[in-house]
C-alpha cells in the first residue's frame, strides 16, 4: 500500500466515524465517552455487593475526631488527615459480611473460641511475656477487652477483605477530571467500609505485629506477617502513614495496600 492509498484509508476512517457521530466535535465527543462511563460506573454501584462497602449515613460521626472535624465543614478545601477518619468500630462492616451465614457462623464461633482462650492463659494472645502476675486486676481486664476486640475486628476486616469486593474507595457518580476537583469531604464520602477498617487495623500495627499465640486463626497471622513486612523493625519501612493529609494520591495508595494484602492472603 502506497502512501496515497494510506492517506485516503485514514480520511475514509475518519469519514466513517464521523458519520457514526453524526460530525459530533471532539470536546462532545469527549463529554459523551464521560457521560456513558458515568452510567456504566452508577449500574456497575447499583450492585448490591457494591452497596454493602459504602459507609452508611451517619457512618462518619464514628471516627475519632469528627466532633473536631465539625468545626471545618464550612471550609471544604481544608486538609483532613487520615487519622481523623479512624472509626470507633466496625458495625457496618461486620453486619454486612456476617449477611451470609457461613461468615456469621465462623465469626461466632472464633469470638467464642478467643474468649475462652483469654480465660484459660493469661498472656493470650501474646504467647510467654514478662507481664507481672501482681499486675492490677482492673488494668490487665482493660487490656484483655481491647485484646478481644481488635482480634474480633481483625476477623471480620479479614473475611470481608478475601470474600467481598476490595476497593478502599469508590467514586458513586463521579467520573473523568472531576476526580481531581474533589474536595477532602467529598473524597472523605467515597472511602468505603474496608478502606476505613484499614484505617483502624493500621494504628494499631503496633499491637497487631506483637501478637504470638499458636491459637490464632490464619487470618490474624496473615495480617500480622503482611504488617512486619511493610513495616520491620529493622530496614525500610512503608511511607505509608495516618499523618497524610487526604488526597486522591493518598487514597490510591491506600488503595493499593488493601490489594497488596488480598495478594498477600
Amino acid at each position: 500500500m502506497n502512501d496515497i492509498e494510506k492517506d485516503q484509508l485514514v480520511d475514509q476512517s475518519e469519514q466513517d466515524s464521523n458519520d457514526i457521530l453524526g460530525g459530533i466535535s471532539f470536546d462532545e465527543k469527549d463529554q459523551m465517552i464521560d457521560s456513558v462511563a458515568e452510567a456504566i460506573l452508577n449500574r456497575i454501584i447499583d450492585d448490591e455487593r457494591i452497596k454493602a462497602l459504602k459507609p452508611l449515613k451517619g457512618s462518619i460521626a464514628d471516627s475519632r475526631r469528627y466532633d473536631d472535624r465539625r468545626k471545618i465543614e464550612k471550609n471544604t478545601n481544608q486538609s483532613i488527615l487520615f487519622e481523623d477518619l479512624v472509626p470507633r468500630d466496625n458495625k457496618a462492616l461486620a453486619a454486612s459480611i456476617k449477611k451470609h451465614k457461613w461468615a456469621k457462623e465462623y465469626l461466632d464461633d472464633i469470638e467464642i473460641l478467643y474468649e475462652e482462650l483469654d480465660g484459660e492463659n493469661r498472656d493470650f494472645p501474646f504467647g510467654c511475656t514478662n507481664i507481672s502476675r501482681r499486675v492490677d486486676l482492673f488494668v490487665k481486664m482493660i487490656d484483655c477487652l481491647r485484646s478481644l476486640k481488635i482480634l474480633r475486628r481483625i476477623e471480620v476486616f479479614m473475611v470481608a477483605l478475601l470474600y467481598q469486593p476490595t476497593p478502599a474507595f469508590i467514586f458513586f457518580g463521579t467520573s473523568g477530571k472531576r476526580v481531581k476537583e474533589e474536595t477532602p469531604l467529598r473524597l472523605e464520602e467515597k472511602m468505603t467500609q474496608l478502606g476505613l477498617e484499614f484505617l483502624f487495623l493500621w494504628s494499631e500495627k503496633d499491637f497487631i505485629k506483637r501478637l504470638d499465640c499458636e491459637y490464632l486463626s490464619r487470618n490474624i497471622k496473615i495480617l500480622e506477617d503482611f504488617l512486619k513486612e511493610l513495616d520491620p523493625s529493622v530496614g525500610e519501612k512503608t511511607t505509608f502513614t495516618l499523618q497524610r493529609d487526604l488526597d486522591l494520591g493518598a487514597l490510591f495508595d491506600l488503595d493499593n495496600l488493601l490489594m497488596k494484602l488480598k495478594s498477600f492472603a
